[in-house]
């Protein structure tokens, strides 16, 4: 991968075109663009880890065509997942059993930027099958005082959304408040539902071309760890597996 991130390009964007998404000829450019996603990606676990302390590890999709993306290359995208040493808690609790569904790219809370042919894609992901998140988000959304701390994590973001699933409406992130997450908490249902708490900018916008767009990303990916952190199981937000409901 490249060691040296840098800012899109117009052309980033145009390997996604519909009659591309297929094509192996595209291969190279596709592979090109990932190492640049990969690249990102580093810089953001880096400034997050300098300024935060959080210690995350990245990873990046597929960039051609293959049966784990229905042959279809619409997107790329790389992931900050909690690192080896912050899963091995959860793991402790749930044996070695469940040790293949601790995927850290999939069965996690992540941070992500995503390319794709109309904009990029910055925000949190969970997926549904990512069962001790989505159930700790979730009792976050309608238990004080953690819906006070998810609140004030949350509202700052401006400029962001939250989506249950696929559905078109979206909640913008200013606008939770605690009684607006117990609202959301209605209609969300863990482990059938995943959740995406994301912006975007389209892909002419000029920040995306700017010299200093990966310092920019990186700010915008630390500026997601609090919200993050007040979403995902930790043994210090434990509202799944603890009696006390979380409280040391």
């Amino acid at each position: 991968m490249a060691d040296v991130a840098r800012p899109f390009r117009p052309a980033d964007f145009l390997v996604f075109e519909p009659h591309k998404t297929r094509d192996p000829l595209f291969n190279e450019p596709r592979r090109l663009i990932r190492a640049n996603l990969g690249a990102l990606g580093k810089l953001a676990l880096k400034e997050i880890k300098a300024k935060s302390g959080v210690a995350f590890e990245t990873r990046t999709s597929l960039s051609h065509p293959w049966t784990f993306n229905g042959y279809r290359v619409d997107a790329l995208w790389f992931t900050l997942h909690p690192g080896k040493k912050q899963r091995e808690p959860l793991q402790r609790i749930l044996g070695q059993e469940f040790a293949d569904d601790l995927d850290p790219s999939y069965f996690h809370a992540l941070l992500f930027g995503e390319l794709a042919l109309p904009h990029f894609t910055v925000g949190i992901r969970m997926t549904e099958r990512s069962w001790w998140d989505t159930q700790n988000f979730h009792r976050s959304c309608k238990e004080p005082p953690w819906n006070e701390r998810l609140s004030a994590a949350i509202r700052p973001l401006a400029g962001y959304a939250m989506r249950i699933h696929d559905w078109q409406k979206l909640y913008p992130c200013e606008q939770m408040t605690p009684g607006m997450l117990g609202t959301f908490a209605q209609w969300f249902k863990p482990g059938e539902h995943r959740l995406t708490l994301f912006r975007q900018w389209p892909r002419d916008a000029p920040e995306l071309a700017a010299a200093d767009w990966p310092q920019r990303l990186a700010a915008e990916l630390l500026g997601l760890v609090p919200a993050w952190q007040a979403m995902a199981w930790s043994p210090d937000h434990d509202l799944v597996f603890r009696k006390d409901g979380g409280r040391a």
